[in-house]
């Protein structure tokens, strides 16, 4: 009876201790695990940027633009941006993409920044649908016969063409050349220097029209706010021709054209002294319109070789006070004449028409018949 409740108590006793070994083992073998997770674990390196120690500057943009020729081909190219090599020990920074809203990045110019998309230029020469104070407008392409079949038209023949159209200005007198089929009506003769095939592409017939000795003839009726003396000024490259009540009042056509276009000629000294756009104004003759009476006028525009084209159209009333800017030497000024136009010009067509605020001003009348 002593031996077996020595033994069983010896049993116990070696039960609890093999118990508290094998807790104890698993204890340690726990501990070690952590030691080591916690050992190798890195502490976290600061936040590295780009490095712009080695990096080269981009070269700097010239703000000087070129001259613009009437021929493409004269044209310098503009110089394309230089990538800015980076070094491969560059640690680079991943950057997520952000998207852009409204301005088109690949459409910004070598010589600005943040230019706006190009716009579509086709409501310089007129809207498709009229609202009644527009200018009817009717594109003729002297090259081609109204078949399709080329003239051999050059330049020489093309102002030949105007000037025997200017001295009746019969619409006959264009019946056999190739006619576009739809008219624009145009409120507005403000159209910035932009490439000679912008008028095909408005009337379009661009595909069938190459951009040179094409004209453009708008007609309609005018009528001033106020009963008065009035008279038109602006340039043509090339042609500008204005016709009020049968009368020749303006031919403010390329200068190389003075005389060859028209016989007519101005009466006013500062006639083509003031500049106005890439050209020399020229000052029209004056006219007297009536409110309640419209007058119907007829405007021709033109383009000869090619290349660029351009005009711009004010009108001044005589005996009205306008805003006087510096001009040339001696404390001479000269006004800034209101854009001639037949109803109120749109936000976005304004920003088209670039108009130098020095030389021209949208605060005037306008001359459409209905009000």
């Amino acid at each position: 009876m002593g031996k077996k409740r020595f033994f069983a108590n010896h049993s116990k006793s070696s039960a609890m201790v093999i118990a508290i070994a094998v807790h104890a083992l698993l204890l340690v073998v726990a501990i070690s695990f952590v030691v080591i997770k916690v050992k190798d674990r890195k502490e976290p390196e600061p936040f590295k940027g780009v490095s712009l120690e080695h990096r080269q500057p981009p070269p700097a943009r010239s703000k000087v633009l070129p001259n613009i020729s009437k021929n493409p081909a004269a044209n310098p190219q503009l110089q394309q941006p230089i990538p800015t090599p980076v070094q491969d020990t560059l640690a680079i920074v991943e950057i997520p993409a952000v998207a852009t809203v409204g301005v088109n990045l690949d459409s910004m110019g070598e010589n600005s920044i943040g230019d706006l998309p190009s716009m579509d230029l086709s409501t310089l020469f007129g809207d498709e649908t009229p609202t009644g104070n527009e200018l009817a407008g009717t594109f003729f392409d002297l090259k081609q016969t109204k078949r399709g079949e080329p003239t051999q038209m050059d330049n020489a023949r093309y102002i030949a063409e105007v000037n025997q159209f200017a001295k009746g200005w019969n619409l006959g007198d264009f019946r056999d050349y190739f006619k576009a089929p739809a008219q624009k009506h145009a409120f507005v003769f403000m159209i910035p220097t932009i490439d000679a095939d912008a008028a095909p592409k408005a009337y379009g017939v661009d595909k069938v029209v190459k951009p040179k000795h094409w004209v453009a003839y708008y007609t309609g009726s005018i009528a001033p706010e106020e009963t008065g003396y009035y008279r038109f000024c602006g340039f043509g490259d090339d042609v500008l021709l204005v016709r009020v009540r049968d009368r020749l009042v303006l031919d403010a056509s390329y200068p190389i054209w003075e005389g060859k276009v028209t016989d007519w000629h101005s009466e006013d000294e500062n006639s083509r002294t003031y500049p106005l756009g890439t050209m020399p104004m020229v000052i029209g003759d004056w006219i007297k319109l009536h409110k309640d009476k419209p007058s119907e006028i007829e405007i021709l525009l033109g383009e000869c070789p090619g290349g660029k084209f351009s005009c711009q159209l004010l009108i001044e009333q005589k005996g009205k006070e306008y805003k006087q800017v510096p001009h040339g030497s001696e404390g001479k000024t000269r006004p800034v004449l209101p854009v001639f136009k037949t109803k109120a010009i749109p936000k976005e067509m304004v920003e088209q028409m670039k108009i130098d605020p020095s030389q021209a001003t949208l605060d005037g009348s306008s001359f459409g018949v209905i009000k």
